[in-house]
Parts: structure tokens; sequence; C-alpha cells
């Protein structure tokens, strides 16, 4: 099976097509269906191909063309080692690790001006999926298992679901083994500038009454940080998010519903 975006008849070393068949998907206006596929044969005459009149296709018939077709399509593939920081990988959707280190964190405030903060990161778990990335906390300094327990990724522009407001940074269209990086600059390298909802902090200098956290008291936290020039993470401010490694994944995959 071909797709156009990836390669042409003549990159795969193929000489020529000749089509033999054509699925047509029908709307049906009346009756208990909304929609009925027909299989069509391909008649060539003097380098002319005309499609003949369908017949409907059965679910049977619609299932095995497309188990052939699938087949066809993943004949050639090779198999691809992981890269050791992928914890999970389902096609639509990538998951791994980043072990937590010091480097700097990007922030701008209202009137504009940057400021770049050299503070340990935490360990995080990164999953892109079709509808985003989300960022999490985790502890430890192993790969992360299954059953693991999450904690809020400690980040402005991110909200209580894990997931992260980029604003104008742009992000790869699709995930991929290939994107990770592009997806990591997204975060490591952008400019954090509010708080996004919640609170993500486990830290008591910071928390009013209500249990929220201002952007200026987020940017204080990660400016002690620097003052005490710490090389890790302190973990004990790591808020947990009541949720797993696995059951984070299920959720964003949708495997729980």
């Amino acid at each position: 099976m071909l797709k156009a975006a990836d390669l042409t008849p003549e990159s795969a070393g193929i000489l020529g097509i000749s089509p033999e068949r054509a699925l047509i998907i029908n709307r049906v206006s009346n009756g208990h269906i909304q929609c009925l596929v027909t299989e069509h044969e391909i008649h060539a005459r003097d380098g002319v191909h005309r499609m003949g009149a369908g017949s409907p296709v059965s679910p049977d018939r619609l299932a095995d063309i497309l188990r052939s077709l699938m087949e066809a399509g993943t004949r050639k593939r090779t198999a691809r080692v992981l890269p050791s920081n992928v914890v999970a990988y389902a096609g639509d959707l990538v998951a791994w690790w980043v072990p937590g280190r010091k480097r700097g964190m990007w922030f701008r405030g209202d009137d504009g001006e940057a400021v770049v903060l050299e503070v340990p990161w935490p360990n995080l778990l990164f999953v892109a999926h079709r509808n985003g990335l989300h960022v999490a906390g985790l502890r430890g300094h192993d790969r992360p298992l299954a059953d693991d327990p999450v904690y809020h990724a400690p980040l402005m522009n991110h909200d209580h679901h894990q997931g992260l407001c980029f604003g104008s940074v742009a992000v790869p269209e699709r995930p991929s083994l290939d994107t990770i990086p592009a997806y990591e600059n997204a975060v490591f390298k952008s400019f954090f500038s509010h708080v996004n909802g919640g609170n993500h902090l486990n830290w008591r200098m910071g928390r009013r009454i209500d249990g929220q956290i201002s952007t200026e008291e987020h940017f204080a936290f990660w400016k002690s940080l620097e003052r005490r020039r710490l090389r890790q993470f302190p973990e004990r401010h790591l808020l947990p998010a009541d949720e797993s490694v696995q059951g984070m994944l299920d959720r964003l995959s949708g495997a729980g519903r």
C-alpha cells in the first residue's frame, strides 16, 4: 500500500500502476443505513480507464480488503529498536521520560522582559498524542514502570490534567519517535509566562488559603532554587496527581473509555 506523502511509485521500484477495482462510499438518504460501499471494476481500452457499475460490498468483504491492504503495507517494514528513554509507543502516542538535571528555565513577564534561571528540573514524563502534549513529574532515578505514581509537573503554562499551553510555540503536527526532540525543545526552550489554574506545586510558602499559587509565587519558588544552587530538584515539592503511569497513558489514549 503506497502513501502519497511518503513515496512515489518510482521510488518504491514500481514501473507502472494498473487500476483494477475501486471502492466508492455512497451516502444513502433513505433507509436504515447512512452509507453504502460499492465495488467497481476498472475497464481499460485503448489506454483509457473507465469505471464499471458497482455492486454492494458486505462488511466481511470490506474487512478482507482492508486486511489485505494492511498486510501489504506492513510487509516491507523493518523492525526498529526503541530508544531507551521511550516508555510506550502506540502509533499515534509516544511516551518517554527525561531524567531531571540542571538546565535553563525561561520566563517572560508582563513587561516582556526575559529572565533565564539555571535551576534543577525534576524527572519528567512526556506523552505526545494526537491531541497535544502532556507532561507529568516523576520521582526516583530509574525508568518509570506502569504502576509508578505520577505527579503534577511543577511548571507554569500547565493545567491540572498535565496539559501544556504553548501559545505561539511551534510543536510537531503528529507524534513519532523522530519528533521527540522537537517536543522537548517546545518545553525546555520556550518561555513560561503564567500559571494555568489549580496548584501544581507543593510549596507552603507560596500557597494561599484557597490552595492556589500565583504566577509571582511560582516564579519566586524557582528563584529560590537557583539561589540555593541545588543540583537536584527537591522531590518533596512534587504534588501527587493521584494517577499512575499506566493510568495516565490509558486516559490520554482513550483506553479507559
